[in-house]
């Protein structure tokens, strides 16, 4: 059984997701639902919560807000942490927050390499790159502020639509070549290259194929001066692009 509507309203008044006039319809929409699933479905439908926040009210969450950013659902996660759209706190421009797992966030070695990431993307600027807004550490949460990216990753893309175009295939490898250029002129080398962490959409006023690199994780200088992050006898990448 999930919560009753009380419940529910109790966990949503906490979370501070909704000014107060949206909980006081919250309170008079919960005289006409039987249990706080329907509740949360309906403030869905109104577009008062996204689905991802509803499905974590009902679990109990009351936490979405990082510094200035305010949690609307999860884009990707993997071992080291989870990537989230956001938006700032009475803006509804869109960000992408990368947040460390919590369980690294006591490991030296993965916090050293995720504030390398964030000091590597606030060198670059290039239209083929993610750009880097911000980057803060709440407590004990590491967090990276990015643009927001409107696409897909590049398999994902391609799985969707089957074949594509020489011509398009040849648009999106020179945006991957212009910003990879634009990362080495700057003496990085990304060490991570594979579709997964390449971004792509369609540009609407110009109907233009667009690319963008992400994912510095594992980014380094090339001239070695943070290797001490990469012990000896260890892998790293992904195996089927190395």
């Amino acid at each position: 059984m999930g919560p009753s509507t009380r419940e529910f309203l109790s966990v949503l008044s906490q979370s501070g997701l909704l000014p107060q006039e949206s909980v006081a319809l919250a309170d008079q929409l919960a005289s006409q639902t039987s249990s706080g699933r329907d509740l949360a479905i309906e403030l869905v439908r109104r577009k008062l919560l996204t689905r991802w926040q509803a499905e974590q009210l009902l679990f109990g969450r009351t936490t979405f807000q990082l510094g200035q950013y305010v949690l609307r659902r999860k884009v990707g996660s993997g071992a080291t942490g989870a990537v989230y759209e956001a938006r700032q706190a009475g803006s509804q421009k869109r960000y992408a927050v990368k947040v460390l797992a919590p369980q690294l966030s006591g490991d030296r070695e993965y916090v050293a390499r995720f504030r390398r990431e964030v000091s590597l993307l606030q060198t670059l600027d290039h239209p083929a790159v993610v750009r880097c807004v911000a980057a803060h550490r709440i407590q004990e949460t590491e967090f990276l502020v990015m643009e927001f990216l409107p696409g897909r990753d590049l398999s994902s893309w391609i799985e969707a639509r089957g074949t594509i175009s020489v011509a398009a295939a040849m648009r999106l490898a020179e945006r991957a070549a212009q910003g990879l250029a634009h990362i080495h002129d700057h003496g990085l080398i990304h060490r991570d290259i594979k579709p997964s962490n390449l971004i792509v959409w369609t540009d609407r006023p110009s109907k233009s194929l667009q690319l963008k690199i992400v994912d510095f994780g594992l980014a380094r200088h090339a001239a070695g001066d943070t290797a001490h992050l990469t012990a000896d006898n260890r892998i790293l990448g992904s195996l089927d692009f190395m």
